[in-house]
């Protein structure tokens, strides 16, 4: 029973560090600046939005 016990401890450990990890800010890939194309100095980061609407919703918005 101590032994399912320590397994399931362990088990939830690594699951959490998986979740952490995913998390993560991923500050180590920002220094090299082509990888980052859209984070400025001050560490904003610009997001470009293209809408693609199906033609039912374009025919909605048009009415």
């Amino acid at each position: 029973m101590k032994k399912k016990k320590m397994i399931s401890v362990l088990l939830t450990a690594v699951m959490a560090a998986g979740v952490l990890s995913a998390c993560s800010t991923g500050q180590s890939s920002t220094q090299n600046g082509d990888n980052a194309p859209n984070t400025s100095a001050g560490g904003v980061t610009t997001i470009e939005f293209w809408a693609a609407p199906n033609p039912t919703q374009q025919a909605f918005w048009q009415t």
